[in-house]
């Protein structure tokens, strides 16, 4: 049995690693994007891929949300070397209760929730990637 759950987290966050890029656009209150940024470096990446593992999905669920997103990205995984990277997009609500709420484009996600402290540290990337990147 603990092998089985082994093996399906393994399964489900296997993607994760080959994250090599993340574009991120802010949205701003008139529910314009910003400019985008570009995370491209090592540790930051390293920073993403452990807190996405913590996300808790609920693939093929359709949700709407009351009000627009606070950030758009664009993860680049390079899944297979010599092929082009596929794109996925998440869309990420920052609660005020500290949470995060996440919607991607990818089936086998879906809609996925973030706790407290992750979901800090990943807004702390998302909102200071601007100045990392000068």
């Amino acid at each position: 049995m603990v092998l089985f759950i082994l093996i399906l987290v393994t399964a489900c966050s296997s993607n994760y690693e080959q994250l090599t890029r993340v574009d991120v656009q802010k949205v701003d209150s008139g529910k314009d994007y910003e400019e985008t940024n570009m995370i491209t470096d090592d540790q930051t990446i390293d920073e993403i891929k452990n807190i996405f593992k913590q996300i808790e999905w609920t693939p093929n669920v359709q949700v709407e949300m009351e009000r627009g997103e606070d950030v758009f990205a664009t993860f680049f995984y390079q899944l297979n070397h010599g092929e082009p990277e596929r794109l996925y997009e998440y869309r990420f609500w920052f609660e005020d209760s500290g949470g995060a709420t996440i919607i991607s484009n990818n089936e086998k996600e879906g809609y996925g929730t973030l706790n407290e402290d992750a979901a800090k540290e990943l807004r702390t990337i998302f909102f200071n990637s601007e100045e990392d990147e000068t």
